[in-house]
């Protein structure tokens, strides 16, 4: 189900997350700016009612905040 999620995305809303994976993976100094362009994405594509909350809730926890979820779990250990 949840790579179900990510099929269809709109081009820009695909683009800006392979974007900010590339740049997570480059270690580039404008990450902030990535991860705001697939932040802005997410939303704009959920207002537009081309996401459901579930597939913007999704996206954004694997591309925005799986590393705060990363460190709770190890915060736990």
């Amino acid at each position: 189900m949840e790579k179900d999620f990510e099929k269809s995305l709109n081009p820009h809303l695909q683009k800006a997350i392979d974007d900010y994976v590339q740049g997570e993976k480059d270690n580039v100094s404008y990450l902030d700016c990535l991860w705001g362009e697939v932040y802005g994405s997410i939303n704009s594509d959920f207002w537009n009612g081309y996401l459901t909350a579930e597939q913007a809730d999704y996206l954004r926890k694997k591309y925005l905040y799986a590393e705060e979820q990363e460190l709770e779990m190890n915060m736990k250990l």
